[in-house]
């Protein structure tokens, strides 16, 4: 119906066309709903389909953090450098939004930026409005993440102009505005670099990257990262709603952080 929400916030508060807009519930007057015919006909079916689909739709958000909140799978993800860009891979096509994309992303360049003695920091969780800035840095530069796959110019226009919006026009020229997105065609790639020293990066050049991250420890630091990350990413939200301490998680697994 509407996972994410209190009940009361999502429906009750609302008037009546809001309430049945799902066809789950229909006005009986005076702010009272009752279940339409559909759903009571069926509710033995639903009982035993809803609690699956819940679970399926958590496995779905929080499959990475549980999978990686294992030191010894992620030490068997970083052994191997297929399995490793392989994993990667996965997360940042990840359907989600665009919170794999980002966490992921942020994790690769944060533990290759160091090799050169440059930090980076992802100080707030994805659709947070901080003014367009998803990553910053040590060295002057801003990274601005879009789970994007332009083709047409007008698509380039448009994220030219909101990044305008958020820069000053000196950062930009200076190079020190990065775009970071999914994909791009030939013919917009070009485009775009006119755009006033506009940089950017692709799924395909964080891959590259990737994969020179040599040491084993390096990799396991990248997927402690990612774990780190969508922890910080869901504790809010999650932890609120079962009312635990945001550290020690019955539903993440693991103390927060560890």
């Amino acid at each position: 119906m509407h996972l994410g929400a209190w009940f009361d916030n999502a429906y009750i508060s609302r008037d009546d066309r809001g309430v049945g807009k799902h066809g789950i519930l229909k006005s009986i007057g005076g702010k009272r709903y009752a279940l339409s015919g559909l759903y009571r006909d069926h509710a033995s079916e639903l009982a035993i389909w809803i609690p699956a689909r819940i679970k399926s739709l958590l496995d779905s958000k929080l499959g990475l953090v549980a999978r990686l909140s294992k030191p010894e799978e992620r030490l068997r993800l970083a052994e191997q450098r297929d399995s490793f860009l392989t994993f990667l891979q996965q997360g940042i096509a990840a359907q989600d939004g665009g919170v794999s994309f980002e966490v992921v992303t942020f994790a690769i360049l944060k533990v290759y930026l160091e090799q050169f003695a440059c930090r980076i920091y992802r100080d707030t969780v994805t659709f947070t409005h901080e003014g367009g800035t998803d990553i910053s840095t040590d060295f002057g530069a801003v990274y601005q993440i879009k789970k994007l796959k332009i083709t047409r110019r007008h698509e380039v226009d448009k994220l030219y102009a909101e990044v305008r919006t958020n820069f000053d026009a000196d950062r930009i020229q200076d190079g020190r505005v990065v775009l970071i997105i999914d994909d791009i065609s030939p013919e917009c790639k070009s485009y775009l670099l006119k755009k006033n020293s506009l940089k950017y990066f692709q799924r395909a050049d964080l891959l590259e990257i990737a994969s020179m991250i040599k040491d084993s420890e390096d990799r396991q630091k990248v997927l402690r990262i990612i774990y780190e990350e969508f922890c910080r990413e869901y504790a809010n939200d999650v932890c609120a709603r079962h009312r635990c301490d945001g550290q020690h998680c019955p539903i993440l697994g693991k103390t927060v952080g560890a």
